[in-house]
């Protein structure tokens, strides 16, 4: 969802009111007729997007590169993933101590489907 959002306003530009009505018939025109589905099942995504739609440009664009830089980080913690991710970013890093942290809760969560 958050990459649709960031493409959408991509191609949008820095327009200030970008309409909810208008992001649901482009996901139809982009072939994203099972997200459009499903969010005109959610109440509360609907509510979320609206508001992420009236974000001002620059604001929503620090937030995808603040989860951008997140989710580099994460990837540079997966074999396979993590030469890629320090070439693109070389600064988003996980500390040991948060690789540590992960991996107990990786661990922890087949414990739960157990419960």
């Amino acid at each position: 969802m958050v990459g649709l959002l960031g493409q959408y306003r991509s191609e949008k530009g820095a327009q200030s009111q970008l309409e909810y009505n208008d992001f649901m018939e482009w996901l139809s025109k982009a072939n994203h007729t099972e997200v459009k589905g499903l969010l005109e099942l959610n109440t509360s995504a609907t509510i979320y997007i609206k508001a992420l739609l009236n974000q001002d440009h620059e604001i929503f664009k620090q937030k995808l590169e603040k989860i951008d830089s997140a989710l580099t980080a994460f990837a540079s913690t997966v074999e396979g993933f993590s030469e890629l991710a320090q070439a693109v970013n070389p600064d988003a890093l996980l500390s040991e101590q948060a690789v540590s942290i992960l991996e107990q809760i990786q661990n922890l969560a087949p414990l739960k489907l157990l419960n």
